[in-house]
């Protein structure tokens, strides 16, 4: 996620757009904003394609405990 993160924050036009259209928000609080809000799968997405690294796969499922 930091490495993302320090991606993001040093080339925000890296960003799809509308992520970071408010300049008075600072870059590094919609850098997190829109990391936050992302699912698994598309950070794995965007961590590959921006970073070209694969991450470990996810787990297929997770057993509950009760």
């Amino acid at each position: 996620v930091a490495a993302l993160f320090e991606l993001l924050l040093v080339n925000p036009d890296l960003l799809p757009a509308g992520a970071a259209d408010e300049p008075q928000i600072p870059v590094h609080r919609q850098v997190c904003d829109y990391i936050a809000g992302m699912t698994d799968g598309y950070f794995r997405r965007v961590h590959a394609e921006l970073l070209g690294s694969i991450l470990v796969p996810a787990p297929q499922s997770l057993s509950r405990v009760r």
